[in-house]
């Protein structure tokens, strides 16, 4: 049934074009099911307030951890730093999925075209369709 299961997670996680959340949300799943796993097995004797307290402890270390990472990924420039969401951020991204624009296509008043981020993706548009496709 284990095996099962995660047969299926490993088909959610090749469906990701589709589902984008689909490794988070496994993942997330995953974590209490491993805990309680590891729990009622190898620390079965553990008393069960040190367990969870521990797990606990451990779970805020790695946050806590992963964040300040993160923070330093973004602002050191001796980590290829300067990562902060800016527009400049933004057009290297756009840039760097091209590949991604070019597969999905749209389909607009009868037209089929593939999705171009200037024209789809900005918060406040600045054309209009009818004047694009005539």
């Amino acid at each position: 049934l284990l095996v099962l299961i995660n047969v299926g997670c490993m088909g959610g996680i090749l469906k990701c074009r589709f589902y984008p959340q689909a490794p988070l949300v496994i993942t997330l799943f995953h974590l209490p099911v491993f805990i309680g796993i590891l729990r009622a097995t190898a620390l079965k004797q553990c008393h069960r307030g040190s367990f969870y307290r521990a797990v606990g402890q451990c779970g805020l270390i790695v946050g806590v951890g992963i964040i300040i990472l993160w923070l330093l990924w973004m602002t050191l420039e001796a980590w290829d730093g300067d990562w902060k969401y800016t527009d400049a951020t933004k057009d290297r991204l756009v840039e760097r999925s091209a590949d991604l624009y070019a597969t999905v296509e749209l389909k607009l008043e009868g037209t089929t075209r593939s999705l171009n981020y200037k024209l789809d993706c900005k918060q406040v548009p600045t054309h209009n369709f009818k004047f694009v496709y005539g």
